[in-house]
């Protein structure tokens, strides 16, 4: 589904041409959509509980992400996020090994 996006522009938001068959021959509702880019999270992530990270996002290596956070920016490495959308409120002081 194209990294969550749906067209505004047609008679619907739903992606019908998903489903095939006549609806994928009349409608073109999912080409030329702007890809997000992929989501990373790097290793040793906490992600909260219900925390929603939308698509394109890069989460840090050992960053933590409070329960129900809307991740819609990047979170650097090993940052403290919380919020909604995540503030940068601290860094964690311990450094891998």
């Amino acid at each position: 589904m194209n990294g969550a996006n749906h067209r505004m522009d047609g008679p619907s938001t739903f992606p019908f041409p998903i489903m095939g068959g006549s609806w994928s021959d009349n409608f073109d509702l999912i080409t030329g959509l702007p890809g997000r880019g992929d989501t990373v999270l790097g290793h040793d992530v906490w992600l909260g509980y219900r925390t929603m990270v939308i698509p394109g996002v890069r989460i840090g290596h050992g960053a933590i992400i409070a329960s129900g956070s809307v991740v819609t920016n990047d979170v650097p490495d090993y940052g403290i996020a919380g919020g909604t959308p995540p503030g940068s409120s601290a860094a964690a002081t311990a450094t891998p090994t």
